[in-house]
């Protein structure tokens, strides 16, 4: 009998044991054939937070997503590292793991810390990085958020994340879009509560207030930038950055879309991104 196309494969990758300390075991998930698509989830994400977008890609390629240390189904380090170097190593050592050569990249919010980062270490491993709304510098009004947000929480006595899905799921998306999907609390109260809000926090803490430097050069990895139309004509900080040490980079705006346009727009994202991975496959694209 011939195998659907999506059939499903659920495992979690064997790891080494380095010289100090034992890596942890990262979960991941792999459906369909064809050219590799690696997806990296926003903090507090794991795969399947991807799941109004694998649909509309799953014709033509193998679509891996895998958890992040310390997030969903993946072990949490042993060490407490959630460095940037960690997170890049731990995306490297899922290539290698699944014998990816070559793939591309959808990454979203912080996760796209962790795409770029691998891709200025190995640029030979990544065709395109997808970044939607990525996250390399704070503002100060998203710093005070998530250090009230960490402080309620020490106060509250270091509940379950379910307990602020309503406030974070208000924080991550507008109002309409709340009212319209009334689905949404109720989902990532689901998935907050699966996971180990210890760990959860020990990882927001590593990223919070820290900004993402990287070198300016002619890194070769093409780029494109999704963000939401609700930034107005304010550039967001960490653009610049991306474009120095990209060149290849161009930008994208969701019209009506928030902070979550894979969310929120799922089907005009998947269209941007099919049609920049068109102008990267014409010969003489770049």
């Amino acid at each position: 009998m011939r195998r659907s196309l999506l059939f499903l494969v659920l495992a979690v990758i064997p790891v080494p044991v380095a010289a100090q300390d034992a890596l942890p075991e990262l979960y991941y998930e792999v459906d369909g054939a064809g050219s590799p698509i690696v997806f990296v989830p926003e903090w507090a994400g794991d795969g399947s937070t991807w799941f109004r977008v694998l649909p509309l890609l799953r014709d033509g390629h193998r679509l891996i997503r895998y958890d992040p240390r310390g997030q969903g189904r993946s072990e949490a380090p042993e060490n407490g590292d959630y460095s940037v170097g960690a997170h890049r190593d731990d995306l490297l050592r899922v290539l290698d793991a699944l014998d990816v050569g070559r793939t591309d990249v959808v990454a979203a919010g912080l996760g796209c810390r962790i795409a770029i980062a691998a891709a200025l270490e190995r640029p030979e491993r990544f065709s395109s990085l997808i970044l939607i709304e990525p996250q390399l510098a704070w503002t100060n009004e998203e710093a005070s958020f998530w250090g009230r947000f960490l402080q309620g929480w020490d106060q509250s006595g270091r509940p379950s994340m379910g307990e602020y899905a309503a406030v974070l799921v208000g924080h991550w998306f507008d109002d309409f879009f709340m009212r319209r999907e009334a689905w949404l609390v109720d989902f990532y109260d689901l998935l907050l509560r699966r996971q180990d809000p210890e760990e959860l926090v020990g990882s927001l803490r590593s990223w919070l207030g820290v900004d993402f430097a990287m070198p300016e050069g002619r890194n070769p990895v093409p780029i494109l930038i999704v963000r939401g139309s609700h930034h107005g004509d304010v550039e967001p900080l960490g653009d610049p950055r991306i474009r120095a040490a990209f060149p290849y980079t161009r930008r994208v705006y969701i019209r009506g879309s928030g902070a979550t346009p894979q969310i929120e727009a799922p089907g005009r994202v998947v269209e941007e991104i099919r049609a920049r991975w068109a102008v990267l496959a014409a010969p003489d694209s770049l």
